[in-house]
C-alpha cells in the first residue's frame, strides 16, 4: 500500500499540466492577439486568459443584445479586470458551427449580418469597449444541453476597432475537450452533427 502512494504521488509530479485545462482536460480560455499597436481595446498587448487566472463563464445571453436570447456570452473576471465576448447569429438565429462573416457591433449590426461585441473594465474601473466594432468569427464546436444553456463552445475570431485600427485576433474554448472532434453542434440529446 505504502508503495502504491509513493508511485502515484510520483506521477502526479511528473504528468505535465496543460494551462488553461482542468483535470478532466477541459479547455477553458481566450486569447487577443493584436496585429500592432496602439489598438484601444486590447492596448496593443497580447491577452490569454485562463480558468486558472479567474472565473470565466458562459452563458445564452438574453440581455439588451439579444432580446430572443439566442446570442451567446463569454465573461471573465480576474485580478480586478472584467472581459466580455457577445456572439450573436444573423437575424436572431441561434448560433450554430460555421462561419460567421461581416460581423457588426452587437446590438448595432444590420440587418442579415452576426454580431459580435467586446469590452473591458479594469482595475479603476475605467471601460473599453469597441464601438465601431467589424470582424467575422467560426464557431468550431457548441453544444447546448436540454435547457438551452451552453456547455461547451469554441470559435476563433478578428476584428477591427474602426478601419483605422490594427486587426485583433483571438480564439475562445468554454469546457472544450481536447479529444473532441472539432466542428461539431449538439443540442440536447442529439446526436453531434458534423460539418
Amino acid at each position: 500500500m505504502r508503495l502504491l502512494l509513493t508511485l502515484l504521488v510520483a506521477l502526479c509530479c511528473v504528468l505535465p499540466v496543460t494551462a488553461g485545462a482542468s483535470s478532466q482536460g477541459l479547455l477553458t480560455r481566450f486569447t487577443f492577439t493584436p496585429d500592432a499597436s496602439p489598438e484601444p481595446l486590447t492596448l496593443g498587448q497580447n491577452h490569454e486568459y485562463t480558468g486558472f487566472t479567474g472565473i470565466i463563464r458562459m452563458s445564452r445571453d438574453a440581455s439588451f443584445f439579444y432580446q430572443n436570447g439566442n446570442g451567446v456570452t463569454m465573461s471573465y473576471a480576474g485580478g480586478g479586470i472584467e472581459w466580455y465576448l457577445h456572439f450573436a447569429g444573423a437575424d436572431g438565429q441561434p448560433l450554430a458551427v460555421g462561419q460567421y462573416n461581416e460581423a457588426g457591433w452587437l446590438p448595432f449590426e444590420p440587418d442579415g449580418h452576426p454580431g459580435m461585441a467586446i469590452h473591458s473594465y479594469r482595475p479603476n474601473r475605467t471601460s473599453t469597449e469597441s464601438t465601431n466594432l467589424a470582424g467575422s468569427y467560426e464557431v468550431k464546436r457548441i453544444v447546448y444541453d436540454d435547457t438551452g444553456a451552453v456547455t461547451e463552445f469554441w470559435a476563433t475570431y478578428e476584428f477591427r476597432c474602426g478601419p483605422e485600427n490594427p486587426l485583433v485576433t483571438g480564439e475562445a474554448m468554454y469546457r472544450v475537450d481536447s479529444a473532441t472532434p472539432n466542428n461539431a453542434t449538439t443540442w440536447g440529446r442529439i446526436k453531434t452533427l458534423y460539418r
